[in-house]
């Protein structure tokens, strides 16, 4: 069990089943974590109004819009009471709570887990279902199509009447909610959801619940945009959490990444959820989503929980001189830990920047001085407003401050990609090579793009080395001859972009090894070897594949080093003396840290402990030599420890700082 933090988690989601299939298990381990969750629910999902197990006749049952949707709300709510109590029927406290402009939601605390709330805004999910014929679903409403959609009015319970938001109260209600509630990290649906043109006769590829060619349900799309909207304003306003989005319908299109046991509890819940027991819960419209009932292991979207900036492990970086510094996006700005004289870090700096999705990448020159990017969100109504690029900061000199932050624009400007599918834009890795610092971002094609910081200070133009496919989240490393190799997981294998000579141009290549479950990681070790580090898809485990010579090809079979499950990138450092130090996140929430030598021939001990983590943990080596592991924790602090000897055990206790 992570170490207790104090912490409130708002998840905002489209429908009644969107946290249990994309959210979980994090959703699961702040309840567990003892932390307030307070979940709100934008529609009431109420598709075609039948609730039916599948293979039943749905023309034999009859459509009731408001039966389905309690129904729905009910399975929701046992769900969330057997993730914190145990108990699927546990009692509810159900309450009127007043939104801006009128309406009412209906907020449900667990009476035995009061730190537990649900809140159901209840709009439509197709306001023309409502009888008016002049409203419409979230995606009409964000781009200004309809003016309004109206709420459901129960049989039952404190939402008996209509009521009707518009765009700006939509908003307003979830800045309200995240005013009153205050949490620390808010988690939202996938805003950019992925390009996939769609073709008949491919699996990877057919349409299935999409909207158009991208690979997410629209209404998905449509809410993270607006729970983006009010988490933009409450920044305005001073508001510090952490956000984190999650991709949707597209988990079913990449190796799934959970472990067996990560996935089965997620399936558990999705059974309670969908009343699979047919037990009697004493009430009218049902116990829950009977369409969700024995299908949720065959979806394809349980079996991963995927962030949608996943970025890499470099938010936390080392000057040539063992200084360390770690970067992170809170309140949607960038803000930067460093190490005093002491070696411990000293509270966080603010470096401006935003409004900033929610992953940072950083890297140091060899005058000491850190350079940083990130990906700047600018929302719009219409897709032509919105904006995604890439911006940059770095130090005037070694450990003073930062200058002014660059837009360098998105790898689409001036293609014919057009603006929303510049929206794909990958977070960024950066490195330093011969020619100086180096930075590199999927593209809109889903190859890979760069922009190289000529010495005089200015930017070169983008520049695409081809390739496509990959999944978000690169890894790059420059190698001891000076030459830059970069790599991303597509979902046949690891798709490896490498200089011929230092400086030189980029070829594009195949790494022809199974393709893991999600981002990988590269590193050069004390032997000049490049290592890849990567997870095992449907075990979460990890595995390590090494360049037979420096120069050389790869050995194409894996080490297999075992590990505790979780998932997102793996951080790896190489030790002095030979051998790797890594760290992941695990299936408590928290980080099992190990070290691997190339001549062991089993897997190695993991340690585990340490504080709730957002994104993934890092790794690094301070000025004396010590390995750091550093995690952004739930309560949007830094947190870290220290290892002098073996990694699967830290000096002393994790240390935090703001």
């Amino acid at each position: 069990m992570p170490d207790k933090l104090t912490a409130a988690h708002l998840n905002i989601v489209a429908h009644p089943d969107d946290d249990l299939y994309f959210l979980n298990p994090d959703v699961q381990q702040a309840i567990r974590g003892g932390q307030d969750v307070i979940a709100v629910c934008v529609t009431c999902g109420e598709t075609d109004g039948r609730n039916f197990r599948p293979g039943a006749d749905p023309a034999k049952v009859p459509v009731d819009f408001p039966g389905y949707s309690a129904a729905r709300q009910t399975g929701l709510r046992a769900a969330y009471a057997e993730m914190a109590v145990g108990d699927r029927k546990s009692r509810w406290t159900r309450e009127a709570l007043p939104m801006p402009g009128g309406a009412m939601a209906d907020m449900a605390t667990l009476d035995a887990a009061p730190h537990v709330r649900l809140v159901f805004l209840n709009l439509w999910q197709d306001g023309a279902r409502s009888g008016d014929a002049a409203s419409g679903r979230p995606k009409d409403l964000w781009e200004g199509r309809v003016r309004s959609i109206p709420t459901m009015a129960f049989r039952t319970g404190p939402a008996t009447r209509p009521y009707a938001y518009t765009r700006d109260t939509l908003v307003e209600a979830l800045v309200a909610l995240i005013e009153r509630f205050k949490p620390t990290v808010i988690r939202t649906m996938d805003p950019d959801p992925e390009y996939l043109k769609h073709a008949e006769g491919s699996e990877r590829t057919r349409q299935h619940a999409d909207s158009g060619d991208f690979a997410d349900h629209q209404d998905h799309t449509a809410v993270a945009l607006f729970s983006w909207a009010a988490v933009q304003t409450v920044n305005q306003r001073g508001g510090g959490a952490v956000v984190e989005s999650y991709r949707g319908y597209v988990n079913e299109r990449w190796p799934y990444n959970l472990s067996g046991t990560a996935f089965r509890e997620k399936i558990r819940l999705l059974d309670v959820y969908g009343w699979a027991d047919g037990g009697d819960c004493g009430e009218p419209d049902g116990c829950g989503d009977l369409r969700v009932a024995a299908d949720a292991p065959f979806t394809g979207w349980g079996q991963s929980t995927t962030h949608r900036y996943p970025g890499n492990t470099s938010w936390l970086c080392a000057a040539p001189d063992g200084r360390l510094a770690a970067f992170a996006v809170r309140g949607g700005q960038a803000v930067m830990w460093g190490t005093g004289a002491n070696g411990r870090f000293v509270e966080s700096v603010p470096l401006g920047g935003g409004p900033l999705l929610p992953h940072l990448t950083a890297t140091s020159t060899p005058d000491g001085r850190f350079h940083v990017f990130g990906v700047r969100m600018t929302l719009g109504r219409s897709t032509a407003e919105q904006r995604r690029s890439l911006v940059y900061a770095s130090q005037t000199t070694p450990g003073g401050p930062f200058a002014a932050w660059t837009d360098l624009g998105n790898p689409a400007d001036g293609t014919s990609a057009g603006p929303e599918r510049a929206r794909g834009i990958g977070m960024p890795v950066a490195v330093v090579g011969r020619d100086g610092v180096e930075v590199f971002a999927r593209n809109a094609g889903t190859g890979l793009s760069s922009r190289r910081l000529g010495a005089a200070g200015d930017w070169g133009p983008w520049r695409d080395h081809g390739g496509g496919g990959i999944q978000d989240g690169l890894t790059a490393a420059v190698t001891a001859d000076g030459r830059v190799e970069v790599f991303g997981s597509t979902a046949q294998s690891v798709a490896r972009w490498y200089q011929g000579s230092p400086g030189g141009p980029f070829a594009f290549g195949t790494l022809h090894i199974a393709a893991p479950a999600g981002p990988p990681v590269v590193l050069r070790g004390d032997d000049d070897r490049l290592r890849l580090v990567v997870r095992q898809p449907q075990s979460a485990w990890v595995l390590v594949y090494t360049q037979i010579a420096a120069r050389d090809g790869w050995d194409l079979q894996p080490r297999h080093l075992g590990g505790h499950g979780g998932f997102g990138p793996v951080a790896a450092v190489p030790m002095p003396g030979g051998g790797t130090a890594l760290a992941h996140r695990n299936d408590a929430g928290n980080v099992s840290v190990a070290r691997h030598n190339a001549e062991d021939t089993g897997a190695p001990e993991w340690g585990h402990g340490g504080p709730a983590l957002l994104h993934s943990p890092a790794l690094a080596r301070d000025a004396e030599g010590r390995l750091v592991a550093a995690l952004l924790g739930v309560d949007g602090r830094l947190h870290y420890a220290r290892y002098t000897g073996a990694p699967d055990t830290p000096q002393g206790p994790w240390a935090a700082v703001r």
